[in-house]
């Protein structure tokens, strides 16, 4: 019982040091996500020769086909309600590869990072860094 009640305070201490850990790496994931759809919506765009995009719709970050009457849903991934995601504008990729850049932050707690598509249809992910 002592060596379970002493195992119980050093993890009581110990969890508000995992606790930026935890949100860093969950930042992390969700990051990697969103930057995996505009790069499948990049290259699906230049293989199809359609036009791709990727919309925020609540809580999910979707991946879209252009159509005949409007857009349909390829693919779809929810956020973590956790993690406070903005765009400056959500990234669609022309039928050559061009996009209508922008750029996306995802903030947790303590970290901030960012999706930045360039017009050239460069993807590139900043951070996480810790939030200023």
């Amino acid at each position: 019982m002592i060596t379970l009640g002493v195992i119980s305070l050093l993890l009581g201490l110990a969890w508000p040091v995992f606790q930026p850990w935890n949100e860093r790496v969950q930042l992390q994931t969700e990051l990697a996500t969103i930057r995996g759809f505009a790069e499948e919506a990049q290259w699906l765009a230049l293989s199809t020769r359609r036009r791709h995009r990727l919309v925020e719709n609540a809580d999910f970050v979707a991946l879209q086909r252009s159509g005949d009457s409007g857009y349909e849903t390829l693919d779809s991934q929810q956020l973590s309600s956790e993690i406070e995601v903005t765009a400056t504008r959500w990234p669609s990729f022309s039928a050559f590869g061009f996009a209508q850049g922008g750029t996306i932050t995802l903030r947790s707690g303590t970290h901030e990072g960012k999706i930045v598509v360039n017009p050239i249809g460069r993807i590139r992910t900043t951070g996480p860094n810790t939030a200023r």
